[in-house]
């Protein structure tokens, strides 16, 4: 096991704590094959707020989620991230052949992972985009009831949303019979897919509006954050806030200047609003102070999880973190 110290401060601190990440690999057969994923977790925190899930964004590698993993390891929760299977990353599968219910599926193997391993009170879940959407299906037929679930640009309507993201209306080629081979692959995003993935959101009945209601209807009444931007165009905000904001214990949160995907300022306002919400729901003794994490150490991160492409048994980084004044000792 290797180990990196990052000595990055903001500019002006004077009192600073050390936060040793450390990162562990797993492992999840699925009938898709295996997935992989990372836990992490700060050894010497006696008891963590919890642990949070993140939902891996659609085409997205989950050795890119550092600087996500770090907002909340900063802050006092354990974190499980992953590669599903038929996606991009190391688990195992092609992202042609990726799948709403696989990915779907996955993520309720992982929350079971999570929940059994959980060092802490509670188990909340984070997603974005797409995932979202995926994830409140998932809690609607599984019987998971997680301690809240925060998410950003969170989906409303699959069916306009990868119409955006793929330049065509995959949705209506398939329900009108303009496309009837499942193995036809289109572009989305970068990636090929098969219309397998079409076929089976359309099947299950997830690609409209109404289904997120059923779904969150049936979810029952988990504290549920979004935080979506005023200038999202590939999202709806009125009816994401009609929506999301209609559920028994449902907020949002708009974001003046923001698009879907979220520039960096407005990354760090939606996870303070995050994290403030999940303090609130897992008991978490933090109040408002949230820690942000800088550049340098999500640099350091990212370079101390490579150690894990290697078959390392773990990896650890030592993070230098200031402390908010309203947590330090008063001079004698």
């Amino acid at each position: 096991m290797s180990s990196v110290v990052d000595t990055t401060l903001d500019e002006g601190s004077t009192a600073v704590r050390e936060v040793v990440v450390r990162t562990e690999p797993f492992e999840i057969g699925t009938p898709r094959g295996t997935l992989r994923g990372r836990w992490q977790h700060v050894p010497g925190r006696a008891r963590p707020a919890g642990t949070v899930v993140v939902a891996p964004p659609f085409g997205v590698q989950m050795r890119k989620g550092a600087a996500i993993a770090l907002y909340f390891l900063l802050n006092g929760y354990d974190v499980v991230r992953y590669d599903p299977t038929n996606h991009v990353g190391i688990a195992d599968g092609d992202i042609a052949d990726l799948t709403p219910s696989g990915l779907a599926e996955d993520l309720r193997l992982v929350v079971e992972w999570a929940t059994a391993n959980s060092r802490g009170p509670s188990v909340c879940l984070f997603s974005t985009s797409i995932s979202t959407r995926l994830t409140f299906a998932m809690l609607a037929g599984a019987e998971i009831s997680p301690t809240a679930v925060g998410a950003i640009s969170a989906v409303v309507d699959m069916a306009a949303t990868i119409e955006i993201a793929a330049g065509q209306d995959l949705i209506r080629q398939w329900t009108s019979g303009r496309e009837t081979d499942p193995n036809v692959a289109r572009d989305v995003l970068d990636h090929e897919i098969k219309m397998t993935f079409v076929k089976d959101l359309v099947e299950r009945g997830w690609d409209t509006t109404a289904s997120v209601e059923a779904d969150l209807a049936a979810m029952g009444p988990v504290p549920l954050l979004t935080v979506q931007g005023a200038k999202d165009d590939w999202v709806d905000v009125e009816e994401a806030k009609r929506v999301f904001g209609a559920t028994a214990r449902g907020s949002v949160v708009v974001l003046s200047d923001a698009v879907h995907a979220l520039n960096p300022a407005s990354a760090r306002t939606a996870m303070t609003e995050i994290i403030r919400f999940f303090n609130q729901h897992c008991g978490a003794d933090a109040g408002d102070a949230v820690t942000v994490p800088q550049f340098p150490q999500i640099v350091a991160q990212s370079k101390s999880e490579s150690r894990l492409d290697g078959a390392a048994p773990a990896a650890e980084v030592t993070h230098l973190v200031p402390v908010p004044p309203q947590a330090r000792p008063e001079n004698p």
